[in-house]
């Protein structure tokens, strides 16, 4: 292989002759610049790897009908949990708890499946944020606050298991509603107590099936997130 004529500076990149010394156009030592090329190649790609972020998840941006099912869905089950109390503590026209025909109680099977769906709530809707092990829950609390006004999103899902959480959570509600229309065919009511409450607990489960279909992502948009927070669109 023939003899290298010529070497490129590591200060301007100025071709130079190889036995000179100095750079011609910035008078910079050259002498370094005789290193493999091979070497000189890998230096970007090891400068870019070294100053990008650290992707740990992925996370979807929540579109306005999303954030719509999303503050819906917690509202549902905060008011079942009010009817459910009130038909339990027999509380003004939701007393529907303690009525009975045989077995078919309509309270107990009603906070077994509420107590079900408030635990899986928070487990598939899940915002993402960085991490607190990572970051610390202050810059956490922060970031949520300051999400909008930095990246433009209002929310950031966690799509881990959200398809399939919303289908369990939407048949969660829809058995809450079959207790209550079953109980509301069944449970004798003397007055309209009894059947006011089953009629909440009817259209309660409803209204929350609605709520969490439209949480469902359809063709969502993907960003990443480092260690840091730091959110690359694409």
């Amino acid at each position: 292989m023939a003899a290298r004529t010529t070497v490129f500076c590591s200060s301007c990149g100025v071709e130079n002759q190889a036995t000179a010394h100095f750079c011609s156009a910035c008078g910079a030592v050259i002498a370094a610049a005789t290193a493999p090329a091979a070497a000189s190649a890998a230096a970007p790609v090891a400068r870019a790897a070294a100053t990008s972020p650290t992707v740990v998840r992925e996370g979807i941006v929540a579109t306005g009908l999303q954030r719509f099912g999303y503050i819906a869905a917690l509202i549902a089950s905060v008011a079942a949990i009010i009817a459910t109390f009130l038909g339990i503590a027999k509380v003004g026209g939701l007393e529907w708890g303690s009525s009975s025909i045989g077995y078919a109680l309509p309270a107990p099977g009603y906070v077994v499946g509420l107590f079900i769906i408030l635990i899986l709530n928070p487990i598939v809707f899940r915002v993402l944020t960085p991490r607190r092990r990572d970051v610390g829950m202050a810059p956490v609390r922060s970031y949520r606050r300051t999400l909008r006004q930095r990246d433009g999103i209002r929310l950031l899902l966690n799509p881990s298991g959200l398809r399939a959480g919303i289908a369990i959570l939407a048949l969660l509600w829809i058995g809450l509603a079959g207790m209550a229309f079953y109980n509301l065919g069944n449970v004798k009511d003397e007055g309209f107590d009894v059947s006011l409450g089953l009629y909440a607990c009817l259209v309660i489960p409803i209204l929350a099936v609605i709520a969490v279909a439209c949480v469902w992502p359809v063709n969502p948009e993907i960003v990443y997130m480092d260690r840091e927070g730091l959110i690359t669109r694409g």
